[in-house]
């Protein structure tokens, strides 16, 4: 009956509701729960911080501002503890928001500073991965959200500034794409492992019809409907 409704699923073009995980390939550290996203995830974040605070330091922006900065990629990285939460509720599209609100103050903090734009393709990633829409609100939430700050910044007095984030947008294309392939790949994986245990579970003759073979009733059936002259 399984096996069945897998067949039916895929004849009418649907998809099966298949158990969210982040795209990539477990790392066997920490006992096999670390994955590739995660591991980029982390240093992304870690550079953009790192690489801030040593502006900091050396433009002597002060101990208030190395404080707020900390705080909000702090809260950056310790709110996706609570993404499982906000998804089993139905509520992704809140949590990417706040994930975006904080990736637009860091930007807001280091001027657009073109490493900590990279924390909108976490985002972009993370949100592509609770669901396609969510995805594609994220990513031009994004956009929006980079040339928003940089038009509050420097308004229309430097324009070569927009012009220079061109290759963040190219960048944000590639991220949508191969988050898009990943997720696809992810989807196919799990269907066909599922596929398989209901395959292993079912009896012998329902594995035999299902690869267009006859069972040995059928095969005994067979001359009886031969010799029958109707």
């Amino acid at each position: 009956m399984a096996t069945e409704k897998i067949d039916d699923s895929m004849a009418r073009g649907g998809r099966l509701k298949l158990p969210y995980r982040r795209g990539g390939w477990r790392i066997p550290l920490f006992q096999g729960r670390l994955e590739t996203f995660m591991l980029i995830e982390g240093i992304l974040v870690v550079t953009a911080y790192l690489f801030h605070v040593l502006q900091a330091v050396q433009g002597g922006l002060g101990a208030d501002h190395l404080v707020i900065w900390t705080g909000v990629i702090g809260a950056f990285i310790l709110i996706e503890w609570t993404e499982d939460a906000f998804a089993s509720r139905g509520h992704g599209a809140l949590y990417i928001a706040a994930r975006l609100a904080l990736a637009t103050g860091a930007i807001w903090l280091t001027h657009v500073d073109f490493i900590t734009t990279f924390l909108f393709y976490v985002v972009v990633a993370n949100a592509w991965g609770i669901g396609q829409r969510i995805g594609i609100g994220a990513a031009l939430g994004s956009a929006i959200a980079v040339y928003g700050v940089m038009f509050l910044l420097v308004g229309t007095s430097a324009p070569q500034e927009y012009v220079h984030l061109l290759p963040w947008i190219a960048g944000l294309c590639f991220i949508v794409g191969t988050t898009q392939l990943a997720k696809r790949e992810q989807e196919a994986r799990a269907l066909g492992s599922a596929a398989g245990r209901v395959d292993r579970r079912a009896s012998p003759a329902t594995r035999v019809r299902r690869s267009g073979g006859a069972t040995g009733d059928d095969r005994g059936a067979q001359p009886d409907r031969a010799r029958d002259p109707r």
